[in-house]
């Protein structure tokens, strides 16, 4: 038995809609992204690391336009603190399985700096 990844749908006030998804095309288009940041994971800023998962996650949901860092990023800034932390939260969960024990607390602290900003 597999877990099906599952379809994510973000709503903007202006209807603007965009869906992610959170499979293993995702995981890969984020680490590209990240290998081609050539920052280590612990050294993106918040927002930031909220932007690589919505550019993995819509790009990994959407087959005939790309979604470019720029559109990501812009996506993050707008965003509230507690959908942001959501979104990060169910892309982490969705690779929790695999992760070692440094990994995890590495997790745990992205998600606690994220939640604590000013």
């Amino acid at each position: 038995m597999i877990s099906e990844a599952e379809t994510l749908e973000i709503k903007f006030k202006d209807g603007i809609t965009k869906k992610l998804i959170f499979n293993m095309k995702a995981v890969a288009l984020f680490q590209n992204a990240m290998a081609e940041s050539e920052k280590k994971l612990d050294e993106i800023r918040e927002q930031n690391l909220l932007a690589y998962i919505l550019y993995a996650g819509i790009n990994a949901a959407q087959e005939d336009e790309e979604f470019s860092m720029e559109q990501a990023n812009a996506m993050a800034y707008v965003m509230n603190p507690s959908s942001g932390s959501q979104v990060i939260g169910m892309f982490i969960d969705s690779i929790r399985e695999g992760m070692s024990e440094e990994q995890k607390q590495m997790q745990k602290k992205l998600l606690a700096q994220f939640l604590n900003r000013e």
